[in-house]
């Protein structure tokens, strides 16, 4: 039987291989598509657009190894192709490779100043070294060649968020949304800003306005579940959750903010539930172990509440509310070293966390390590002169350490400051016993 390919010329059969693989690569099945163009590759090893093609296909599966030895066979074929080039660099960039991505985009810029990518993507490059500077010196440069890229606003958009800027960064994604109302997840960004800045009913408003695109965007369900929880609409937000484990079964972190959401309306049980099954599927997960923790304070089960925070410390956190959480846990069952890691683990965050250094100050102070307590409460009152708290544990810990006379000025000034705390006469009682004693 005669088939149609047996009159193709080896040109005809590489295209119509390549026009196969964009065809897959549109629907989404990449490595079909990586396949295909390896087939075309097979009868026209010279062919640079076919490796440039590969390269990006690699990129949307993040192979960016990949996509980088593809684009530098290309370059071998075509040396200054600006396109392919500038898909490297990129490249780079999204590889960790800064010096490198910037190396090219330079060249770039040589050998065609006008080339506009070379501006805007490098916004990206430099957003990542954090030399938002630099990011905006490069929009700028776009901005004289193509005032109307959307890229551009997009990526110094990135820029500014990155720099808490919500406002600009909101600006510019409206800006986005102007020149190209079908970017990629533009509305999600938008709400992202709206959310950081504390404008929950307007992050919610461009979430669903993202999910009317792209209903199974499971990022995105689930930014829109916290910000419901975050207003207390506990029922669509376990609603947004049911939806996303409904596609994915194996989703731990749905499953964790169903157990946020029925803690939130004390349906203690039913919480601990759901934290324990994300355990079960993510052992690695940092917030199941802190939840139980408190119920087991609650609970007063003390043993439990160490194991579940030792266990709890060993993970990636990086919220230093939860590190001072879980250090005030752990001091009141009496885990004291662990307690004190956790108060530096805050300091290292914020090095202006007042109450970190009083809780670390009195962690100190319950394993009589007198003088580097004392220590750690005057950065404390260097932060915070008018805190009645910290001067009555300077009260107590002075009078610890036999000075009467510093006991009964901090003292005092408790008094001054928290004129309606009676318990603060019994610690005058034992004061004044103590300066008694001395004269």
């Amino acid at each position: 039987m005669i088939h149609e390919e047996d009159f193709l010329s080896p040109w005809d059969k590489a295209q119509r291989c390549a026009k196969l693989a964009h065809e897959l690569y549109e629907s989404g099945d990449i490595e079909q598509a990586i396949g295909m163009l390896d087939a075309a590759l097979e009868i026209d090893p010279e062919n640079a657009s076919l490796y440039f093609n590969k390269g990006l296909a690699y990129e949307a599966i993040d192979c960016f190894d990949d996509a980088i030895e593809q684009h530098q066979r290309a370059l071998e074929i075509a040396p200054d192709d600006l396109e392919v080039l500038n898909a490297l660099a990129l490249d780079y960039t999204r590889n960790g490779e800064f010096d490198r991505s910037l190396e090219i985009f330079e060249y770039i810029e040589r050998l065609d100043n006008n080339y506009e990518p070379c501006y805007c993507n490098r916004i990206i490059t430099y957003t990542e070294l954090n030399k938002h500077e630099k990011a905006e010196e490069m929009f700028y440069l776009a901005q004289q060649i193509d005032p109307d890229c959307p890229l551009c606003f997009y990526n110094i958009g990135n820029s500014l968020y990155s720099r808490a800027a919500f406002d600009r960064a909101i600006w510019c994604w409206e800006k986005v949304r102007e020149l190209d109302a079908n970017h990629p997840q533009i509305n999600y960004r938008i709400g992202q800003a709206y959310w950081a800045t504390g404008n929950t009913k307007m992050a919610q408003r461009y979430f669903e306005e993202e999910l009317r695109n792209d209903p199974s965007a499971i990022d995105v369900l689930l930014d829109m579940a916290v910000v419901l929880l975050e207003q207390g609409q506990t029922d669509a937000a376990r609603d947004e959750l049911v939806n996303i484990l409904d596609r994915d079964a194996m989703n731990a972190a749905a499953l964790f903010y169903l157990g946020e959401s029925y803690l939130f309306d004390s349906k203690i049980q039913e919480a601990r539930k759901y934290y324990q099954d994300v355990l079960k599927l993510d052992s690695y997960m940092s917030g199941p172990r802190y939840r139980l923790a408190q119920i087991a304070m609650s609970d007063g089960d003390e043993k439990l509440v160490a194991s579940l925070l030792k266990s709890e410390l060993e993970l990636d956190i990086q919220n230093p509310e939860i590190f001072l959480s879980i250090g005030t846990m752990l001091l009141k069952v009496g885990v004291v070293e662990h307690a004190i890691h956790s108060f530096l683990q805050v300091i290292d965050i914020d090095s202006k966390n007042i109450k970190a250094y009083q809780y670390l100050s009195r962690s100190l102070h319950a394993i009589g390590q007198h003088e580097d307590a004392l220590q750690f409460l005057e950065y404390a009152l260097a932060l915070d002169q008018d805190n009645p708290s910290l001067h009555l544990d300077a009260a107590l810990l002075y009078l610890e350490m036999g000075f009467a006379l510093e006991a009964k000025e901090h003292l005092d000034k408790a008094s001054l400051l928290w004129p309606e705390n009676v318990k603060l006469n019994e610690i005058r009682a034992e004061v004044e016993k103590a300066l008694a004693s001395k004269s």
